[in-house]
């Protein structure tokens, strides 16, 4: 009542008129994103929040944050180090390259400086980066204590990181967090945010010890399909080379000891398997983040319950492009670095993801994958757009908008997909959809944990749209009922009074509706040999029971050897939530050469007693069905995209199945089923396998 009042035109009113109701709608405090993550400590006690281990975390991270703009040749700026800064980036980079007399204009020759090595991007110089960190990374407007990590591309010769060296101790001083003389042999967890406040992390390659292995092969040179420029220039410091795909040589550098002193996060070569030491981390390339993601993703969410990984994007990506971090975070990837002068989606998401706790930098990764609770169950977000609200004109154009809303969900495994309402033309001040009754759109998320809500207004044009205003939020960060969405503009400035009305209705799928979707893989899934003290930790998150008896039905795939081809199963995510079951694959599909080992054969009706047509399938040399040109299905069961699709070297491909094969491999063949009428069977069928192809 103290609201209606408030915005009332009678102080003393105790009805809620259309306008004033119109006005709580539109109001701040009904903004979609759930206030409560906006605070300090998302909600709570924010010294505690920042109270775990820096490996529990997602880092707002920059990639190659001194460009302003392509990566080929975009000026290299300290602005952009305090922008990025300023805009709550927690891990910024800076390659290092031997500076040269005039480059840039007053170097003498003897300073390092940083720049995109091999292309015609400016230099500027190491010392006046550091400086500039040092004066910006906890300075207002921001005003942001949490820790700061350099993540150092080092190119220079020992004469120039005697430099570096000389200029980081000089300039930080006691700012720079070091780590302890016994690190190697005492340390059990990297400190929290709450213990490095206004400290400065240095990452890179350290020296290695006489029974360390040689780490110059690892991800940490961005050289993955880097374009090189094809003529010189006065930008330009290194050779000019031309584009010649992904190079397989390793500019590599000795590491000068002293500067190896003032690294505290190790770069070492990335191995899923092997337990390292707390304070090493590896980098990864986004292919290969992705094809670790597809096969083998459970190692990668066990590897980043310990260790620090950090994500960087394919080196063809010239225009500063962005990847996808939803993936990668759903793996529990701390570090996902972005271009941040690229306005796009995934930097809209990222905005979005940091806006929790205060836009500090730090967000705590979901319980999952801290092996601390269970994932949310898959959910059904309805997304009922009923207007637009004063839109503002583009640039200088007369023309009144013609706008649309597009709504995108972005997540792990196959969470992904765009829709969007009907165009309302010539409206920018109050479109109404659908006659102002609302357009649904509606989606079926798999992995809420990991997904994210990008809600952005257009204008619809001839040749490309034109975008007006955006508005990101992780889905368990939205507020169901009717909302207001605001909305920022490309330069992530609040649009006045402009907005979206929305009505958000986020409900759990039922068992039978999420027997519909086409599971994405398991927590559980891919997960080989792993540290016996972290696997236990996950499998009791996961309501699994480690102490099992010999023989127990398990969805976990333990070793190594009950793979072959993991490819073929798709990979990594959440596992199913309690009381939803996987689905079961047909009865007699026993995987071929590509999929699990040792499976049994399970008798299966033939494609004659079903009644079905275009019957072309074969046999697996392992056994089992391998699918033909039609596999042996009716084509309306074909075209309703229901039939597991063939793998290369026979057997079915699941994309995502593997927890159900996991299981139907260690059935016991169960009873032919008594012969029914033909048109039953087929019902039957479809009735119990029909999610099999189910919406990707």
């Amino acid at each position: 009542m103290s609201e209606i009042r408030r915005l009332s035109e009678d102080p003393n009113t105790t009805n809620l008129t259309v306008k004033t109701l119109g006005l709580l709608l539109d109001e701040a405090k009904n903004a979609v994103y759930n206030p409560v993550k906006l605070l300090e400590g998302a909600g709570g006690d924010l010294a505690k929040y920042m109270a775990h281990p820096l490996t529990d975390y997602y880092i707002n991270s920059s990639h190659n944050t001194y460009l302003t703009g392509d990566q080929l040749q975009g000026d290299s700026t300290v602005e952009a180090y305090t922008a990025a800064l300023q805009r709550g980036a927690r891990c910024v980079e800076l390659d290092c390259w031997d500076g040269a007399p005039g480059v840039p204009e007053g170097n003498d020759g003897s300073e390092p400086i940083i720049t995109h090595g091999h292309t015609l991007c400016t230099k500027i110089l190491f010392r006046d980066v550091i400086r500039t960190i040092k004066n910006t990374a906890f300075a207002p407007p921001a005003n942001n204590p949490y820790p700061v990590i350099l993540s150092i591309e080092m190119h220079c010769t020992l004469k120039f990181q005697q430099k570096m060296f000389r200029i980081v101790d000089g300039e930080l001083g006691e700012m720079l967090y070091r780590l302890p003389d016994d690190a190697d042999a005492t340390m059990e967890d990297l400190p929290s945010p709450e213990e490095l406040k206004h400290k400065i992390l240095l990452k890179g390659k350290r020296v290695h010890k006489p029974d360390e292995p040689d780490d110059d092969d690892d991800d940490e040179e961005e050289v993955e399909s880097t374009p090189r420029a094809g003529n010189t220039s006065q930008r330009g410091l290194q050779p000019a080379m031309s584009f010649t795909g992904k190079s397989k040589k390793k500019e590599g550098h000795d590491i000068d000891p002293d500067w190896s002193s003032l690294i505290s996060l190790a770069a070492v070569k990335a191995n899923l398997e092997k337990t390292g030491k707390p304070f090493e981390m590896s980098s990864f390339a986004e292919g290969k983040t992705k094809k670790i993601c597809e096969t083998q993703n459970g190692q990668f969410i066990r590897y980043n319950m310990r260790q620090l990984s950090r994500i960087y994007p394919f080196g063809g990506r010239i225009d500063s492009s962005n990847l996808d971090p939803c993936p990668a975070w759903g793996a529990g990837a701390q570090l996902v670095a972005l271009n941040f002068q690229t306005d796009d989606t995934p930097m809209r998401v990222n905005r979005g993801m940091f806006l929790q706790n205060a836009g500090f930098g730090y967000v705590l990764k979901p319980p999952p994958l801290l092996a601390k609770g269970q994932p949310t169950p898959p959910m059904k977000l309805t997304v009922l757009v009923y207007s637009c609200q004063r839109l503002p004109k583009l640039g200088n154009a007369r023309d009144v908008v013609d706008p649309y809303v597009k709504v995108e969900v972005l997540g792990a495994g196959k969470d992904k997909a765009t829709k969007q309402t009907s165009m309302v033309q010539d409206n920018g001040f109050n479109p109404a959809f659908n006659d102002g009754k609302g357009e649904a759109l509606e989606f079926d998320i798999l992995m809420p944990d990991a997904a994210h809500v990008c809600i952005s207004v257009w204008d619809q044009d001839v040749g490309s749209d034109d975008f007006i205003g955006v508005h990101s939020v992780p889905l368990l960060n939205i507020r169901p009922g009717i909302r207001h969405v605001p909305l920022d503009d490309a330069h992530e400035a609040r649009l006045h009074m402009a907005g979206v009305l929305c009505k958000f209705t986020i409900k759990e799928l039922t068992p039978a509706e999420a027997k519909m979707i086409r599971p994405v893989d398991s927590i559980r899934n891919l997960v080989a040999a792993p540290a016996p003290k972290q696997k236990a930790a996950v499998d009791r998150s996961l309501g699994f029971s480690p102490d099992a008896p010999p023989g127990a039905s398990s969805t976990i795939l333990d070793s190594p050897a009950e793979l072959e081809g993991g490819a073929e199963f798709g990979g990594g995510g959440y596992p199913f939530p309690s009381g939803v079951p996987a689905p079961v694959p047909p009865r007699g599909v026993s995987p071929g050469s590509d999929g699990v080992r040792g499976g049994e054969t399970i008798p299966f009706p033939s494609a004659d007693v079903l009644g079905l047509q275009n019957t072309t399938g074969e046999h697996s040399p392992l056994g089992g069905q391998v699918v033909g040109s039609n596999g042996g299905f009716s084509e309306s069961v074909l075209r309703q995209g229901q039939v597991p699709a063939p793998s290369a070297n026979g057997g079915f491909k699941f994309d995502g199945w593997s927890d159900a094969l996991s299981q139907a491999v260690r059935e016991k063949p169960k009873p032919k089923a008594p012969k029914r009428g033909a048109k039953r069977l087929e019902a039957e069928a479809l009735d119990r396998y029909g999610d099999m192809g189910g919406p990707s």
